[in-house]
């Protein structure tokens, strides 16, 4: 049986090159920007500010992870939970995303969020986010200058 767990700041140093792997691919920065963006994570996770929960088989074999972080939105003034990393090693099933996005919004509505943001440039996570039935509410357009 799998097992979604969310892990502890203690527990970061341990994944941390399976997070870095995995936010890399998921986000695809550039390769200027990865240094900022993984002290900029490993910061939140260490300090709790962002979250990492993790994907396991029966034989303790990571199989995925989600990389989240509680943010405040200054216009509504609640709290919102931006996914910002979401990452497979093994394929899973529908059943399966469902039962992992369900453990994320259970963590979201126990920090009180009122929102989950999935903000991504990727079109599984597009596909996963409308088999789930997230509607999509914006796109972002960006011109570097």
């Amino acid at each position: 049986m799998r097992k979604i767990i969310r892990l502890l700041p203690q527990q970061i140093p341990f994944f941390w090159d399976a997070i870095k792997k995995a936010s890399a691919e998921a986000n695809q920065f550039k390769e200027k920007d990865l240094q900022v963006f993984f002290n900029n994570l490993l910061h939140g996770l260490l300090n709790d500010k962002s979250q990492c929960f993790i994907l396991m088989d029966d034989n303790r074999i990571l199989l995925g992870l989600i990389v989240t972080k509680i943010i405040f939105n200054k216009i509504t003034g609640s709290k919102e939970l931006e996914v910002l990393s979401a990452y497979l090693w093994e394929k899973i099933g529908e059943s399966e995303w469902a039962k992992f996005y369900t453990f994320v919004r259970e963590f979201a509505q126990h920090a009180d969020c009122n929102k989950i943001i999935f903000k991504s440039g990727n079109p599984k996570i597009w596909t996963i986010c409308n088999k789930l039935s997230i509607p999509e509410v914006s796109r972002n357009f960006v011109v570097e200058v």
